[in-house]
């Protein structure tokens, strides 16, 4: 889902996003012009003023107020690494949004998605999370509601955003059937140049991966290598290279078949050119696990079954089906779960009331 900032009403406008690349347009799907730029408003002072942002800065010592804290830096740490430059809109798990408003949203008028959008804006308009807000994850965390701290940390080393949220695997697969394989006589012989030419360079956020392996770049050996001087600079250190698979949905699901079942799409085998630095111990990454990617899409194949990432960063991709964020009559109970942002709920303490 996407959640957009347009003249906010401090309420969440939400849309399903899975139109594909094709049916949109690349000019829909990528910015023609300059990046989007947050400017900050009334709600984002008020925001700034009111007891919960506070809380979030200097921390809390309540456990019902920890668990609305720990739930609300979970959802803006998985809208982190889907920050793009196309427009003012944004992706949002849905489950994950719903387990907000369901689980954080409990208390009479406090408005969860609201807050959680501002906290976002914030992050945009000071181009990185603020710190405190970090040291705050760090101090709520728990094993059992775990935080995605790799993707704090990741948003407070400052912005990098991505091309377009848009742009998924799934948009790449039915713009490749549509631009490609149902070209035209006239156009097919240029096909496949146009098409890499509209979708290659571009900076990629892509989940639902499945982690193969990582390993180092073998290299080949030198035959007669010379001896370097003592003054030489190092070698760099070897290239890290993960390797992922992306499995299409299958056409065949939830559907009775009578003339036979489409086949199923071949998967597609990712090559990850790592970034050194990770957010995350690249060692404790299981094989089969679920991954995210962030990176810049290179190369790939003429049939697309294979592709190459460089720059690359890897997040896990948790499953939010079943979202657990807090209990929400815990969260009641906390003292900082009061409207002081929007004005549209029952007076409460502490809150600006009704227009």
């Amino acid at each position: 889902m996407m959640l957009a900032f347009r003249r906010m009403k401090l309420a969440a406008c939400l849309a399903l996003v899975s139109v594909p690349a094709a049916a949109q347009g690349t000019d829909s799907l990528f910015s023609q012009g300059k990046p989007y730029v947050y400017k900050e408003s009334n709600e984002d002072r008020r925001f700034g003023r009111s007891r919960f942002a506070k809380a979030l800065s200097e921390g809390t010592d309540v456990p019902e107020c920890a668990q609305l804290q720990r739930g609300m830096l979970t959802v803006l740490a998985e809208m982190g690494p889907w920050i793009h430059k196309k427009d003012d809109s944004l992706f949002v798990d849905p489950f994950l949004w719903n387990a907000a408003a369901q689980q954080l949203g409990m208390p009479p008028g406090f408005p969860a998605q609201a807050n959680v959008v501002l906290m976002l804006r914030r992050v945009m308009i000071d181009g990185k999370l603020p710190e405190a807000w970090l040291r705050t994850a760090e101090k709520v965390n728990s094993p059992k509601q775990p935080i995605d701290l790799a993707k704090l940390r990741y948003l407070r080393e400052g912005l990098n955003p991505i091309d377009s949220w848009g742009f998924t695997l799934d948009a790449l697969t039915h713009a490749y059937e549509v631009e490609v394989l149902r070209a035209n006589a006239l156009g097919a012989a240029d096909a496949v140049a146009a098409f890499r030419d509209t979708y290659l360079d571009r900076e990629v956020t892509w989940g639902g991966l499945v982690f193969q392996d990582v390993g180092l770049e073998q290299k080949p050996k030198q035959k007669g290598k010379k001896k370097k001087p003592a003054d030489a600079e190092p070698e760099p250190p070897p290239q890290k290279i993960a390797h992922l698979v992306w499995n299409p949905p299958d056409p065949n699901a939830g559907h009775l078949n009578l003339f036979g079942a489409v086949k199923r799409p071949p998967p597609r085998l990712i090559t990850v050119k790592l970034q050194q630095e990770q957010y995350v111990d690249l060692q404790r990454i299981p094989r089969g696990s679920r991954v995210m990617v962030r990176g810049r899409f290179w190369e790939m194949s003429d049939d697309t079954l294979q592709m190459e990432i460089r720059e690359g960063l890897l997040f896990l991709d948790r499953d939010f089906s079943r979202a657990g964020l807090a209990d929400p009559s815990l969260v009641a109970a906390c003292p900082d779960a009061v409207n002081e942002v929007s004005g549209t709920a029952p007076q409460q303490p502490g809150g600006f009331g009704q227009h």
